[in-house]
């Protein structure tokens, strides 16, 4: 049976650095969305200035159902020989990112959960630094509300959340303490 390891937790907590220092054999590793829908589309925008791309801060609910079509191909394209999926967040973070927007979350989400078959979720606390980037543009506060809003959806939905420290932003030493709770 194949396990499907959930790392996440809100922006810049450390989730892809944590998942790199994991990767090995026999793991796949299922790379953020969100983060590639917005990259992909703003450089469609470059390309042509006209495009009006599906980014969250514009078109939300298009922006949700991206990720969830994008999310599911992702999570069912494994290689064989693949015992660990390490997912870089899932389907239960667009939860949270709904509720801080003021917005219902997309209606076949919760089927789409159900039957994603998560085995585990790891959730990295907040780094004691906080960046934006192109893809990043929430500030510190808006990240803490979506950080929280996160960890309330996979309660909500009844997962066991394993809650990491920080380790004071020694990344080597954090993705050993997931590796020895994998």
């Amino acid at each position: 049976m194949v396990r499907k390891i959930i790392i996440t937790g809100g922006p810049c907590v450390g989730k892809t650095t944590t998942i790199n220092l994991l990767k090995g054999p026999g793991i796949h590793v299922v790379d953020e969305v969100p983060r590639d829908i917005i990259a992909a589309e703003l450089k469609k925008k470059e390309q042509d200035p006209l495009y009006e791309p599906i980014v969250p801060w514009t078109k939300f609910e298009a922006f949700q159902h991206a990720i969830i079509e994008e999310q599911l191909k992702r999570e069912l394209t494994v290689p064989a020989q693949t015992h660990t999926i390490l997912l870089d967040r899932s389907l239960v973070d667009l939860i949270g990112y709904c509720k801080v927007a003021g917005k219902q979350a997309p209606q076949q989400l919760i089927s789409h959960i159900k039957k994603a078959g998560y085995t585990k979720v790891i959730f990295l606390d907040q780094l004691p630094s906080y960046e934006t980037d192109s893809e990043r543009k929430e500030d510190p506060e808006m990240a803490a509300k979506i950080h929280q809003e996160i960890l309330n959806g996979y309660k909500e939905l009844g997962f066991d959340v394993m809650i990491v420290p920080p380790f004071e932003g020694k990344a080597k030493e954090r993705a050993e303490f997931v590796k020895k709770h994998l």
